[in-house]
């Protein structure tokens, strides 16, 4: 089947998006209240206004549209093993389990807020999900979308009863510590910081299942009906963005609120809008350098969080904990910039990225054994 080049223009800004929420955890040594505001007034400082107004933009909406491309990208591969009369789920399963471990050795050695963990153990059930009745697919679909609106809803409950936690950040580990010592921390606290890739589970479930009736509803088709339900799509998105504002107003109430429920609505309407824009077929050098991140969507990954803990922890060039936010845009531009450069090089001489290139031998692997 031939590449949807919407879906990779798409995970391409996924890519960069998340990369935009990732780049102020690095920046602030892991503090997670960086992105929900810590209850000062924002307004008064350029430096506030700034990293208000990026965390907007980004804070939940890409990971939301990452997901759901996630599942239309699971729907694909469905279909192509079916077409080369393969069993469902079969080799996806083993796709899956090197998914987990990649996502386990990347939240060890370079990133604690990993989500390939919670995307390998998502794309298992989901992987069983599908071979069923559209009934029973739709079902899942208001169960785990239901019960991750009570999850929400209890959490927000609690902020609201109980004094606000804050998350105890090791500054000096991040600051003075070394690598090693942070990969140890790191397999101390496995429980602690997986907790919100459990957490997230029912939702991811449920934007998979999203992003696979996008798919087969043809929204990422450049034709009519295609257009039609992109209209749809930024309606919704339109709706939500109001929500996404309690974030500004009071982020440590709503924290849970707009980054689990009302991102991942504006989600479709960043989706809708991006191919509309693209349909004008203008600034085509810039979508083009999209897509190509979006064919090297995991090596990008890898690399750019590679990158930002490189320039902001104390082992590397001990950037961080400075609360600047220009300084953290700065970053966050160049290392874009560098995932542009890098994809458009390396796509010059080989199909697909290094890490994409490691995971396609390793997935067929099984296969070379047993011919």
């Amino acid at each position: 089947m031939k590449r949807l080049e919407a879906l990779d223009i798409l995970r391409g800004l996924a890519i960069i998006g998340t990369l935009g929420t990732n780049i102020w955890l690095f920046s602030s040594f892991g503090d997670t209240s960086v992105l929900f505001g810590n209850g000062e007034e924002f307004w008064k400082t350029a430096n506030g206004i700034l990293q208000a107004f990026v965390l907007f933009l980004v804070n939940g909406k890409f990971l939301g549209m990452l997901t759901l491309l996630f599942g239309a990208g699971l729907e694909l591969k469905r279909k192509r093993a079916l077409k080369r009369g393969e069993r469902w789920p079969g080799l996806y399963l083993w796709s899956c389990f090197l998914l987990l471990i990649e996502g386990y050795v990347h939240y060890l050695l370079v990133m604690e807020y990993d989500i390939l963990m919670s995307y390998a153990i998502t794309a298992i059930i989901v992987s069983f999900v599908v071979t069923k009745s559209d009934r029973t697919v739709k079902r899942v679909m208001i169960s785990t979308g239901s019960l991750h609106f009570l999850m929400v809803v209890s959490v927000f409950l609690l902020t609201l009863l109980s004094p606000a936690l804050s998350d105890e950040v090791n500054l000096n580990l991040y600051r003075d510590g070394s690598w090693i010592d942070q990969v140890m921390y790191r397999f101390d606290s496995f429980w602690i910081y997986r907790s919100e890739s459990i957490f997230i589970i029912p939702l991811n479930v449920f934007l998979f299942l999203l992003g696979r009736k996008l798919l087969c509803l043809g929204v990422f088709a450049f034709d009519e009906s295609g257009r039609r339900w992109r209209k749809k799509l930024l309606k919704i998105g339109i709706g939500a963005l109001p929500f996404n504002f309690l974030l500004i107003v009071q982020g440590e109430l709503f924290m849970f609120s707009v980054r689990y429920l009302f991102a991942p609505l504006l989600s479709l309407g960043y989706i809708s809008l991006v191919i509309m824009l693209y349909e004008k077929k203008k600034n085509r050098f810039f979508f083009k350098r999209l897509s190509e991140i979006g064919r090297t969507a995991l090596s990008c990954y890898i690399l750019q969080n590679i990158l930002s803990s490189y320039i902001f922890y104390g082992w590397g060039l001990g950037l961080g904990d400075r609360d600047n936010a220009f300084l953290t845009v700065s970053v966050l531009i160049i290392i874009s910039c560098l995932l542009s450069l890098f994809s458009n090089v390396w796509l010059r001489f080989f199909p697909r990225g290094p890490f994409e290139s490691w995971w396609r031998w390793l997935s067929y692997l099984p296969t070379k054994k047993t011919n």
